[in-house]
This record gives structure tokens, C-alpha cells and sequence, in this order.
């Protein structure tokens, strides 16, 4: 079953597992990860872009995937908001960063 993709996104591959109830290999997220994929979920529900939508939502995780590899002080502020919920952490970077790029994301 190793072809079975995880519903949420991650921002990276992750480089460790543990194995669930079932018995299978599980990624262990981190901060970061959760922190992608609310942000993600925000600029989706911003932009009115259903997961329905295929091509649109993977543009958008393409887009914020590249936005975090090409700007490290997200992560930086990402890491300094670590003691903060994530979802806190994702609407901070939202309207840091993305609020004002609506349009690029479209």
C-alpha cells in the first residue's frame, strides 16, 4: 500500500516515519507542515479555489511550496511562532506575505 497518498499536504518529504495502529509507515509533520497546510487552506478559501478543482489547487501548492523555498525568512518567522498555534502562525504569514499577492495566486 505504498501508493496510498495522505490526504493533507506536506510542505516536504518527511524524512521520518512511525508506524500507526495499523501498522503501516505514517510521516511524522511537523510545525511547519501543519503551518503549510492551514496557509494553504486559506489562500484556497480566499481565492475560491475548491480541492475539487485540480489543476487550481495544485498551482497554489506549487506557488506557496516555491514562495517557501525562495524566501527563508518565512521560516524564520514561521520558527519564531513555533509556541503559537499553528493555524495563528498561518494567518500571520497569510497577511504578511499573501494578503497583498492576491492576484499572482489566481
Amino acid at each position: 500500500m505504498n501508493h496510498v497518498k495522505l490526504i493533507t499536504e506536506m510542505y516536504k518529504e518527511p524524512k521520518e516515519y512511525i508506524k500507526n495502529s495499523f501498522g503501516f509507515d505514517e510521516p511524522i509533520r511537523t510545525y511547519t507542515d501543519n503551518v503549510f497546510d492551514s496557509l494553504l487552506d486559506i489562500i484556497c478559501q480566499v481565492n475560491g479555489i475548491s480541492e475539487k478543482s485540480f489543476k487550481l489547487f495544485d498551482e497554489t501548492k506549487d506557488y506557496v511550496e516555491k514562495f517557501f523555498d525562495n524566501n527563508s525568512e518565512i521560516l524564520i518567522d514561521i520558527d519564531r511562532r513555533s509556541n503559537k498555534r499553528y493555524q495563528y502562525t498561518a494567518e500571520y504569514i497569510y497577511d504578511k506575505y499573501f494578503s497583498h499577492n492576491k492576484k499572482q495566486i489566481e
